[in-house]
């Protein structure tokens, strides 16, 4: 991984985005002394858990697709000459920024439309998660786009010949 400012950035958000989750326990464990202990049962948990784990799934997807530390099928990909490993990096990372660029595009509207009807949960307690989720749904897929044309130029940089 590169030592970029950028680089660094992503690790600090990593780590912040990764105590979310212990939050999350926390606060299941709060939820659980205060029910079964206390008889007193909160109405905010249960959303802001599913919102904190949501938004960290989604945030996710950036730092693995910046890791390139998704899943890989690499039966063939070995099997296969050097050139043609870099005719396919070329071609995943076309596919991936394609595949990426329209569900940011498509995540646009949703995203905007909850935050212009003012999308609230509709509970008890009605946070507007929808907005907060749609929104941070949005910003992860524009990053990965941005992620994936990074890899895709660098990927046809490795195919093209090398000039002395």
């Amino acid at each position: 991984m590169p030592h970029t400012s950028a680089a660094r950035a992503l690790r600090v958000l990593e780590k912040s985005f990764g105590l979310l989750f212990i939050l999350c326990v926390f606060m299941l464990g709060y939820e659980i002394v205060a029910r079964y202990v206390f008889a007193a049962p909160t109405i905010w948990v249960h959303e802001a858990t599913v919102i904190l784990v949501g938004v960290n799934f989604a945030v996710g997807g950036i730092f693995v697709l910046y890791d390139r530390a998704h899943i890989n099928i690499v039966v063939i990909y070995q099997s296969v000459s050097p050139t043609l490993q870099r005719i396919f990096d070329v071609l995943i990372s076309f596919v991936s920024t394609a595949y990426l660029c329209v569900l940011a595009y498509a995540t646009w509207g949703v995203a905007a439309q909850a935050w212009r009807l003012g999308e609230k949960s509709g509970t008890a307690w009605n946070p507007p998660l929808p907005i907060i989720l749609k929104a941070a749904l949005f910003a992860s897929l524009a990053i990965m786009s941005l992620i994936a044309a990074v890899q895709l130029i660098q990927a046809a940089r490795r195919l093209s010949p090398r000039r002395t």
